[in-house]
């Protein structure tokens, strides 16, 4: 598995990787379930991503494969109003670059400690994400960031669910505006794009 960048809307996971070297992957799944799977998380098949479903968002955790034996790891969020086929980080918790691998031995305690990583990062998530106020608040108070159109329509969908529960410090109509569109696109236009999907979350 590899990560590829999706256009701005959050860095893609991508398959294309798996069935290169195994070496290290089985240290790995068996670290991942001492750690993950007590707090709910679930596999996805045989590989190296696990999901923590929230119902309207994910955290997301993938043991990155480098292209020699051995892994990194990747831990985030997806928001789920996003109407797309793949899982993707629009935030990320943390990123650790690859641990090699050379020699079970060598490698089993290196596999351990990304595991704990990851299991501390999903809880560190979870207490930051509780509810949709609270991703609104988050969304609102991040700085804008040029050419990261999307931080501003994400900050608008999550102010827009949770308008009528707190009142976010930028209202959605605010982070539609902030946010500055590629060419050819017009706000209103995208704004209908997710409104469906927005509904959806917003209903219990």
């Amino acid at each position: 598995m590899t990560l590829s960048t999706d256009g701005g809307v959050g860095a893609r996971v991508d398959n294309a990787g798996h069935g290169r070297s195994q070496s290290g992957s089985s240290i790995i799944t068996s670290a991942a379930r001492e750690s993950l799977k007590p707090l709910g998380l679930v596999q996805r098949g045989r590989s190296r991503l696990w999901i923590d479903d929230h119902a309207w968002w994910l955290g997301v955790v993938e043991f990155t494969s480098p292209r020699t034996a051995g892994s990194g790891l990747h831990v985030g969020a997806m928001w789920l109003w996003h109407d797309v086929d793949h899982l993707a980080f629009h935030v990320d918790a943390v990123r650790v670059g690859s641990e090699s691998f050379r020699t079970e031995d060598q490698f089993m305690p290196l596999a351990l400690e990304l595991s704990r990583q990851a299991a501390a990062n999903v809880t560190a998530l979870r207490e930051q994400f509780p509810a949709l106020p609270d991703v609104a608040r988050y969304l609102a108070s991040r700085p804008v960031r040029r050419g990261f159109l999307w931080d501003g329509f994400d900050a608008g969908i999550a102010a827009a669910l949770a308008g009528t529960r707190t009142r976010p410090a930028i209202t959605s109509s605010e982070s539609f505006e902030r946010t500055r569109w590629p060419h050819g696109w017009s706000t209103p236009r995208r704004r209908h794009v997710s409104c469906t999907r927005s509904r959806q979350i917003a209903t219990p």
